[in-house]
């Protein structure tokens, strides 16, 4: 499954510097695959394109409710519903001011992804949205480091 995302910086004084993403696709809480994004810089007042591959790594899916469902959903023309993580660690430049990294977490809901059908060739899943994905960002600060 190919994945775009759009990464916009319209401050004028702030330098953003991102490690390498990790993605998880999930739908219903079935795992569906994982990829990730390279390293980047979103400089001052600019924009980003960052694509990615998502893929499985082969195992098969666990039986149950959730599986019987994504598995039925993959067959409809209306898509799969599913839930996007990025997880990455990120600086910030302001000036002379240089931040520590803070690890950040991007849970996304609301996509939607619908299998290409006819002659396809690798990784082609289409991601569209009927609505705009809700997304969540959590910073996951570490407050206290234990050395023993």
């Amino acid at each position: 499954m190919n994945i775009t995302i759009t990464a916009r910086n319209r401050n004028k004084k702030i330098t953003y510097f991102y490690d390498a993403f990790t993605v998880l696709a999930k739908s219903n809480g079935v795992y569906i695959g994982n990829g990730s994004f390279p390293s980047f810089v979103l400089g001052k007042r600019n924009t980003a394109m960052l694509h990615a591959l998502v893929k499985g790594d082969g195992r098969d899916l666990e039986s149950g409710d959730a599986t019987t469902t994504l598995k039925n959903d993959l067959k409809k023309t209306s898509g799969v519903d599913m839930e996007i993580v990025f997880e990455t660690k990120a600086m910030v430049k302001m000036g002379g001011y240089k931040s520590r990294k803070v690890r950040i977490r991007i849970t996304c809901g609301g996509v939607k992804a619908v299998v290409i059908k006819g002659k396809v060739s690798l990784g082609s899943t289409s991601l569209t949205s009927s609505s705009d994905p809700k997304c969540k960002i959590d910073a996951r600060i570490k407050i206290w480091k234990w050395t023993f």
